[in-house]
């Protein structure tokens, strides 16, 4: 018998879950050439590592210095919601 608590754990994304979809974003932004050694790269890796042992949703924006980059990420609860990062040009950063 599914109590609501049951059906509010089925929801949200496991541990599994949310580490195959950073997995994912981490192998795009190094195939992109964008690693640990970026400022700015180190801080959102943490960030999404965090994110994968905690659960707890994060969103914002991290300059990558020297790239004319900002990486706007969301990084949501919910099994509906896909995590995202984007890289927008940002000049002079």
């Amino acid at each position: 018998m599914n109590t609501k608590e049951d059906k509010k754990k089925e929801k949200y994304k496991n541990k599994q879950e949310r580490a195959l979809e950073i997995l994912e974003i981490k192998k795009k932004l190094l195939s992109l050439g964008l690693n640990d050694k970026i400022q700015g790269v180190e801080e959102l890796f943490k960030i999404m590592k965090d994110y994968v042992i905690d659960g707890v949703p994060s969103s914002g924006k991290i300059k990558l210095l020297g790239t004319d980059r900002t990486a706007e990420y969301i990084f949501p609860q919910r099994k509906q919601n896909k995590c995202i990062c984007n890289l927008t040009f940002t000049k002079g950063v």
